[in-house]
């Protein structure tokens, strides 16, 4: 198949199945968008569903002022008001089992904390923009990317991982010197991580769902790196293939932006007819659980209690180990200080943590 033919086999198989679920009664569906490409594509595939804007909600971060101001322009566009009603607030869970979940969904794989605070008997099947296809996170050859890991980790441990990252292609067959092998690897390792990381909050009130997660636009990825064109392209072409105007909104930066000599080339100009089919979706009941609350007390300021108290129990048996280098300690002390956020002021806290994981001198 060509590129053109793979593109619109994703787009009229991911449509198809938006329309399905929002046919399912009773079903709260919700679609995330900021200010990027992969959730724009996403909410691109809610429009061409057809569905009434009423059947989901659209939901944007408050916190992410640059995200949630583009979200807020292309949602007002088509008839959207941003984050109007949910399943629930109230926090069901105390920071202990919070903490806990979140260790067991995160811990050695990714640094910012992003906590589940609720059990709920109804629950949201929110929409995102996952992708598990991706060249951005690697932009060096593999030799090099094996060279920068030998001499970013001391002594011998360097030559391990550095090896261990190269058997990694050879595991999945692909050829180093093929233009989509860092792809293929990110799919194969990575993106279980950078992904799959948000997977555990299915334990909350909301089930995550990506359309992007798909066969076809993983071999569309592919034809596009093969061309040299890469995730940017790939990215514009789907968005002027849906139509609805996307890919002239602003983003959250203007690097983003794509120059008028590239929409000019793109096939996909001017968008492509999507077909009115539907996916047969079925779906169960959920199980009926006690309504009362499993705790009480959550707060991000308690869960980050927990994540310092044990902070403060490993340290000492860390640093002696001596897996990490100083400055890791040093950064960690200083975000402690500054009180910055769970998601982004305290990541070489996690750090300490995830390597008393790998120790097995963990305290809970």
């Amino acid at each position: 198949m060509s590129y053109e033919d793979i593109v619109a086999q994703f787009l009229e198989s991911a449509v198809a199945e938006i329309r399905g679920l929002g046919e399912v009664d009773g079903l709260d569906l919700r679609c995330q968008l900021s200010g990027g490409y992969d959730s724009r594509v996403t909410y691109g595939l809610f429009l061409s569903s057809g569905l009434p804007t009423d059947r989901y909600v659209v939901e944007s971060a408050k916190g992410k002022a640059a995200d949630f101001g583009v979200a807020q322009e292309l949602a007002s566009k088509h008839g959207h008001r941003l984050n109007t009603r949910g399943v629930g607030t109230a926090a069901t869970i105390d920071s202990d089992e919070a903490y806990q979940l979140w260790k067991l969904g995160n811990m050695g794989s990714y640094l910012p904390i992003y906590s589940v605070k609720h059990r709920s008997t109804r629950f949201a099947l929110k929409a995102r923009g996952d992708l598990w296809t991706s060249t951005k996170f690697y932009q060096k050859s593999p030799e090099r990317i094996t060279k920068t890991i030998v001499k970013s980790v001391p002594d011998n441990r360097g030559r391990c991982v550095g090896q261990d990252w190269w058997d990694g292609l050879a595991d999945i067959g692909v050829d180093y010197r093929s233009a989509e092998a860092l792809m293929l690897h990110y799919s194969a390792f990575r993106s279980r991580f950078h992904c799959g990381r948000r997977w555990y909050k299915n334990l909350g009130h909301h089930v995550l769902y990506s359309p992007l997660v798909s066969r076809s636009l993983g071999a569309a990825a592919i034809e596009s790196s093969r061309k040299g064109w890469g995730d940017k392209r790939l990215s514009m072409d789907l968005l002027l293939a849906l139509g609805n105007g996307l890919a002239s909104v602003r983003f959250d930066a203007r690097s983003k932006a794509f120059r008028n000599s590239e929409l000019r080339e793109s096939p996909f100009r001017g968008g492509i007819a999507i077909s009115d089919s539907r996916k047969a979706v079925y779906w169960g009941r959920e199980r009926a659980v006690p309504q009362e609350k499993m705790g009480c007390g959550l707060s991000d300021t308690g869960l980050r209690e927990r994540l310092l108290e044990e902070y403060h129990l490993v340290e000492r048996e860390v640093k002696r180990a001596g897996i990490l280098p100083t400055r890791v300690f040093k950064k960690a002390v200083a975000e402690q200080k500054e009180g910055g956020s769970l998601s982004h002021g305290l990541r070489m806290t996690t750090l300490v943590l995830f390597a008393a994981f790998t120790l097995g001198v963990e305290r809970y």
